[in-house]
C-alpha cells in the first residue's frame, strides 16, 4: 500500500465507485501488474479460471467502448478499462487442468477421480443454472479481488455493468467464446469528484451468528 499505517478496512472505507477519473493521471505499469496478478491468483470453481480479461489502455479502443457503455463518464475518462469476459470453452479448460495435474505428478488415482467429478459437477451446475450465469459467478470473484487490490494500492475503481456485451465484443474484436460480463474502470478520481457518504447495512442487520 501507499501508506503502511492503513489496513484493508481503511482501504475499503476509502474506496468508492468513482464516476469520473482524471484522464491525464496515468497508472504506473507496475501497479497495474499487481492488480492483474491479484486477478490471476483469485479463486474460481475447481481453479479452472474460465474467464479472460482484456486490458484496454489505448485511447482509440477506449473510445470504441464509449457508445457500447452508454457514454458513461467513467468509461470516457478512465485510463484503464479491464473487460472481464466469461470463457465458454469449459471442455478445453478441464483438459488443461487435467494436463497440469499430470505435469505436476499428481497421483493417477486423484486425476482419474477429477476426470469423473469435474465434468459431472459442471454439467449439473449448468443444467440448473444457465452456463454463462455460472461462469459469470467465477468472473465476479476475480472482480472482487481486483477491487480490493486497487483499494490497497490507493487506486480508484468502478465496476460497470451497464453496457452492451455484443457491442463491446465487436469493438474489441473478441473471439466468439469470450462473452463480456463486467468492466472495471481503473485510475485516479478527478479533482471535481466528491465521494458520497458510503451506504452500508449495519453489522447487526447484515450478519447473524449462530
Amino acid at each position: 500500500m501507499c501508506n503502511d499505517d492503513k489496513n484493508i478496512i481503511d482501504a475499503l472505507n476509502w474506496r468508492y465507485a468513482t464516476k469520473k477519473f482524471d484522464a491525464a493521471k496515468k497508472v504506473l505499469p507496475g501497479l497495474l501488474d499487481i492488480i492483474l496478478e491479484a486477478i490471476r491468483l483469485a479463486p474460481t470453481s475447481f481453479g479452472l479460471q474460465s474467464f479472460h480479461v482484456t486490458v484496454v489502455t489505448e485511447p482509440a479502443n477506449n473510445k470504441a467502448l464509449i457508445k457500447a457503455a452508454m457514454n458513461q463518464d467513467n468509461v470516457v475518462s478512465a485510463p484503464i478499462l479491464l473487460v472481464f469476459s466469461v470463457d465458454t470453452r469449459l471442455k478445453a479448460h478441464i483438459e488443461k487442468y487435467i494436463q497440469n495435474m499430470t505435469d505436476n505428478h499428481v497421483p493417477e488415482k486423484f486425476i482419474k477421480k477429477m476426470k469423473r467429478i469435474m465434468p459431472l459437477f459442471i454439467f449439473l451446475k449448468t443444467l440448473f443454472v444457465f452456463k454463462n450465469q455460472w461462469l459469470a459467478r467465477q468472473v465476479y470473484i476475480s472482480l472482487g479481488v481486483a477491487l480490493v487490490a486497487a483499494a490497497e494500492l490507493e487506486m480508484d475503481s468502478c465496476p460497470i455493468e451497464a453496457f452492451s456485451p455484443r457491442k463491446v465484443a465487436r469493438a474489441l474484436d473478441l473471439p466468439s467464446y469470450h462473452k463480456p460480463s463486467v468492466i472495471l474502470a481503473l485510475g485516479y478520481r478527478a479533482g471535481s469528484e466528491t465521494p458520497r457518504t458510503k451506504y452500508r447495512l449495519s453489522s447487526q442487520e447484515l450478519f447473524a451468528r449462530v
